[in-house]
């Protein structure tokens, strides 16, 4: 679970730092052009790699210590976006709205529905880093909520 939230964490970081324009990423991923976005964040083809890799090693060990969320994958997957990846389908508009602000907020209390939200994000793991990056947000907004989650979730 650590790994899941470590890669948004860092592809947030990482896209704050580098200034990158939420308008422009956002009709980036509106028109899925991937290699566009992989472009704006600044990652190369080995960097999104290692990161799918992750990606799939932490889904898998899920799987493993908790064979119960395999069921709640199955669900997740037929109506998340990491299913059929576009904005439309996310609902992903408050992620972009607030891209210009820091998205990793560690005040108040966050309380999230553990079982479901764990299945989304190894569900959001499917589509690959870059459409992860954004379902995990999508995921957080539907499953979390207190403190920063509340303030990032309702722009």
């Amino acid at each position: 679970m650590r790994t899941l939230l470590e890669i948004r964490d860092e592809m947030t970081r990482r896209t704050i730092s580098r200034g990158v324009s939420p308008v422009a990423l956002k009709m980036a991923y509106e028109t899925k052009d991937e290699e566009k976005v992989r472009r704006m964040l600044g990652y190369s083809q080995a960097e999104i790699m290692i990161i799918n890799y992750r990606l799939d090693r932490a889904r898998r060990a899920i799987l493993e210590k908790f064979p119960e969320i395999a069921h709640l994958v199955k669900e997740q997957w037929s109506t998340s976006c990491a299913a059929s990846p576009s904005l439309d389908r996310c609902s992903a508009e408050q992620f972009f709205n607030s891209l210009d602000e820091e998205l990793i907020i560690e005040d108040g209390e966050v309380t999230c529905d553990w079982g479901p939200y764990i299945a989304a994000l190894a569900a959001c793991t499917l589509a690959g880093p870059l459409w992860y990056w954004v379902c995990a947000y999508v995921a957080l907004c539907s499953f979390c909520r207190g403190g920063w989650v509340d303030k990032v979730c309702t722009r």
